[in-house]
């Protein structure tokens, strides 16, 4: 196996000085030819086009121990990675739980009949009009941002030629969690190759995210000032929305174009807007100081 793997590394013209084997992977030292990035992502491809044809899976990496360079290849067991429906399946599911979320703020915020009723929380799923407008003043909006945020991981992953699968949303029924989702993941199948790559695919996600939360937030504003719903007495089980520099920086903007003329309920695109800040901000930093 190794001397299979050391002949195919040779016949892209990478020169193999010694090799051992740790117990977990094939550890070939190599001279450091010019242009490193760019010969290495080379191999890279070449065995992930060497797998695809039915060879054993393996992952190379990029290893220093002092002055020598190693050039660590991973065998991987042989995995389905056939698409299938669970990201349709999740997705369908989240859709209907932010929307029964959304239809639960919206209630409230309308002051509907249906939550004087017995076990209305379960009701509200049979109620067309307030289950619609949950969609649309919700879960529309907050599945637009959080797709957004996942597609652009998603985006960059194979644009670094990495085996990633589409996003898989996690439904969470909104007894449970106001927001009706525990958010979404895609998963990567390779070790991420370098730096660059972990930083685009790390910060694009958040970025995309925030570039949609933004216009959401803006709207949300504007339909707070436009609905203007009292505040009401408040019966102890109320929400509080919390703030930041930029979420306050977003409300100051929006005082330019539409003044606040009192106190009034926030429509509930804030709660949507909010749990998008709270994860796109603190995720866009995290990735940066990668």
């Amino acid at each position: 196996m190794s001397k299979s793997i050391q002949k195919f590394i040779e016949g892209l013209g990478w020169r193999v000085d010694n090799y051992s084997w740790d117990g977990h992977a094939h550890l070939f030292y190599v001279d450091e030819p010019e242009n490193l990035d760019e010969r290495f992502e080379e191999l890279r491809l070449a065995f992930k086009a060497t797998s695809k044809l039915g060879a054993e899976r393996t992952f190379p990496m990029l290893r220093r121990a002092g002055d020598e360079l190693i050039l660590v290849v991973l065998p991987q067991p042989t995995l389905d990675y056939t698409q299938n429906r669970t990201n349709l399946y999740l997705l369908i599911a989240t859709i209907f739980t932010t929307t029964w979320a959304g239809s639960m703020w919206w209630a409230s915020y309308v002051d509907s009949n249906v939550l004087e009723m017995s076990w209305w929380w379960l009701r509200i799923i049979i109620t067309p009009d307030v289950f619609f407008m949950g969609f649309l003043t919700f879960s529309l909006p907050l599945m637009a941002i959080l797709g957004t945020h996942e597609m652009g991981h998603y985006y960059y992953a194979k644009k670094h030629n990495l085996d990633a699968s589409l996003p898989f949303f996690l439904p969470m029924p909104p007894m449970i969690f106001p927001f009706g989702t525990m958010g979404a993941f895609i998963s990567i199948r390779e070790p991420i190759p370098n730096r660059r790559a972990l930083l685009d695919v790390g910060a694009s996600g958040p970025i995309a995210g925030l570039l949609v939360a933004i216009p959401v937030t803006l709207l949300g504003f504007w339909l707070t000032e436009r609905n203007a719903v009292p505040v009401p007495i408040d019966s102890g089980d109320s929400l509080y929305l919390g703030s930041s520099i930029f979420f306050g920086a977003l409300g100051s903007l929006s005082e330019l174009f539409y003044p606040s003329s009192g106190d009034y309920l926030s429509h509930h695109c804030g709660p949507c807007r909010m749990d998008r800040f709270f994860c796109d901000c603190p995720s866009f930093n995290s990735s940066w100081s990668t």
